[in-house]
């Protein structure tokens, strides 16, 4: 029994599986007109996909995959495979103005041309056309899209900071809006308005970066040098030797904007108890001016002094000028003998022949002062004659101790302040009356000869230093140059004087 039943199972098995073989769904391979499928396929299964390749300048029909498909008791492909020419749509759009030639076709097969001419407000290919040839590729697509686009302006300058329209506003053509550029940038050649033109807008850029070119400034040196500084941007400076401070400047909208200010370095005229200005003296003097001293009356030397960075640069010294040893006829000294001594110090004296008369005599700035007589002769008479010495009153006779001040010509020094009236005798310390006054610089010899022209100045045998002299031509030539001179330091100036024969014609 058992074996019965699986005999007849087998049996069903083979019956029901030559049913399915009897309704298996087979597609077999198409002929499709300027097309082929490639490989040796023959049939397709149901829901396989057709693969298949369309001859040159031809493209498939439907963009779908065709399948082997069942419909009803057939079996076809779906969609259809097909191949058809390939070719360019043109859609013409809805322009005023717009034109193309050939006209009235709206499909071209591919190297086709069309030529489009678009209203005077419109653009095709690039904005600057109006016109332009399109071509129909091998692929069906045109070179370019050949459809007119209207002139618009767009708003998406990143420098302008608010344009004056309303929300989706479009800027056509010739159109003008206001607006306002951001931050560190100005508006080119200052404009407020912004005009939409074929090549974008007008003025172009619309916001020009704000730069300040380097700038310059006499006196000062710029720390951070360079060709252009951007908004906001510090230039700083140090002034430069003979002049003081630092500042900046900062570029802004209308260019540098700061204090560009340098202050001169000068110095006040500098006295001195001890010394005098050798020259002419200023009471303001600049940054490298030199001022020489010479040391007055009871003192030695000379020295100078330089206005610099921070002030008068050089180291002002006077010695005192000492006394020397003085020897009084029928005096002896009591107490402190020494060679020589300093201001202010004293030596006391008495007399050989009345020891009971004592006197002190006390060194004043290099001269003896307190000098009495020990005989009958006390008594000076007019004072001698000293070269070079302003004389004021002058009297026939002066008495024992009597000093009389010495005060020089201008561009002369005195050497002692006073001579002393000793013993009958002018006492200066030593020193010879022709040398008392001394010249404070060299003198010059008279000024030299120019040819065909005389000096207006009075002849001298010496002239001071800074005298001046002045020369003048002959009649009918003619001064060229400078006709002064000036003696310096026992040197007159080196001058190209000439005095120019008169012409012919004069």
């Amino acid at each position: 029994m058992k074996l019965f039943h699986r005999l007849w199972l087998f049996i069903l098995w083979l019956n029901v599986d030559e049913s399915l073989q009897q309704n298996e769904v087979k597609c077999p391979v198409p002929v499709i007109e300027n097309g082929y499928v490639p490989g040796d396929i023959q049939e397709y299964n149901e829901n396989e996909i057709l693969h298949f390749l369309c001859n040159p300048t031809y493209k498939r029909t439907e963009d779908r995959p065709s399948k082997c498909t069942k419909l009803g008791i057939k079996v076809e492909w779906s969609p259809t495979p097909a191949c058809e020419a390939i070719t360019c749509r043109l859609s013409l759009p809805p322009l005023e103005g717009t034109r193309y030639d050939p006209p009235f076709r709206n499909l071209f097969s591919p190297d086709d041309v069309v030529k489009i001419t678009c209203g005077d407000r419109y653009w095709i290919s690039v904005l600057q056309n109006t016109s332009a040839v399109a071509t129909c590729k091998d692929d069906g697509e045109w070179t370019f899209t050949p459809i007119c686009r209207e002139i618009t302006c767009d708003r998406k300058d990143p420098h302008v900071y608010y344009w004056d329209v309303y929300s989706g506003q479009n800027i056509t053509l010739d159109e003008t809006v206001s607006y306002w550029c951001k931050p560190g940038y100005n508006s080119t050649d200052g404009a407020t308005w912004a005009t939409c033109t074929r090549d974008g807008w007008r003025p172009n850029p619309l916001c020009q970066e704000i730069t300040c070119n380097r700038r310059d400034v006499q006196n000062a040196d710029i720390l951070n040098n360079k060709q252009k500084y951007s908004y906001h941007e510090r230039a700083n400076y140090l002034c430069k030797d003979g002049y003081e401070g630092r500042f900046y400047l900062t570029c802004g909208e209308t260019g540098w904007n700061g204090n560009p200010q340098c202050r001169e370095v000068t110095c006040n005229r500098k006295y001195f108890t001890n010394s005098d200005i050798d020259g002419n003296s200023q009471s303001l003097y600049r940054y490298n001016d030199r001022v020489e001293y010479v040391c007055k009356y009871g003192y030695e030397g000379r020295f100078s002094l330089t206005c610099g960075q921070k002030g008068w640069i050089g180291s002002p010294q006077c010695t005192e000028r000492p006394c020397k040893k003085v020897n009084i006829s029928n005096a002896y000294i009591t107490r402190n003998e020494k060679i020589s001594y300093n201001h202010h110090e004293r030596v006391q004296f008495a007399c050989r022949n009345n020891s009971k008369r004592r006197f002190t005599v006390v060194c004043s700035q290099g001269n003896w002062t307190g000098i009495q007589s020990c005989t009958e002769k006390s008594k000076c008479g007019q004072l001698p004659v000293i070269p070079n010495r302003e004389v004021t009153s002058q009297r026939n006779k002066y008495g024992q101790g009597e000093s009389v001040p010495i005060i020089c010509k201008e561009g002369y020094i005195a050497q002692i302040n006073h001579v002393t009236c000793v013993e009958g005798k002018w006492h200066s310390d030593g020193t010879s009356l022709k040398t008392i006054c001394a010249p404070i610089a060299s003198h010059c010899a008279p000024p030299p000869k120019v040819e065909n022209a005389v000096a207006v100045t009075s002849y001298q045998r010496e002239y001071l230093s800074g005298s001046e002299v002045t020369y003048r031509c002959r009649d009918h030539y003619t001064m060229e140059g400078d006709a002064t001179i000036i003696c310096n330091n026992g040197q007159w100036e080196e001058k190209n004087i000439t005095c120019t024969p008169p012409t012919l014609e004069q």
